[in-house]
């Protein structure tokens, strides 16, 4: 099987400062990273760049991210673990 570059650059920086983002985010990127298109992998990296704090908020819901792909990516990501869904 070989070895996508981008998913693993992508997975490690999955790795953040709070293990429940990680194991989150890490879950989702191995799982729907290889089918994203150009756009939605630029969304994803972008949300990455993103501070723990604001991601943990936006998925709690106490924040909105600042712009529609985001806050979309935001929602698949939430959707994706029913835990998280209300």
């Amino acid at each position: 099987m070989a070895v996508d570059p981008d998913l693993n650059r992508t997975l490690w920086r999955c790795r953040r400062g709070m293990r429940e983002l990680d194991m989150l985010l890490h879950r989702y990127a191995e799982k729907y990273y290889p089918a994203m298109d150009a756009a939605d992998r630029a969304t994803f990296e972008r949300f990455l760049e993103a501070q723990d704090a604001d991601i943990y908020a936006w998925f709690i819901g106490r924040e909105a991210p600042p712009d529609a792909p985001l806050a979309a990516l935001v929602g698949r990501i939430v959707a994706s673990r029913p835990e998280l869904a209300d």
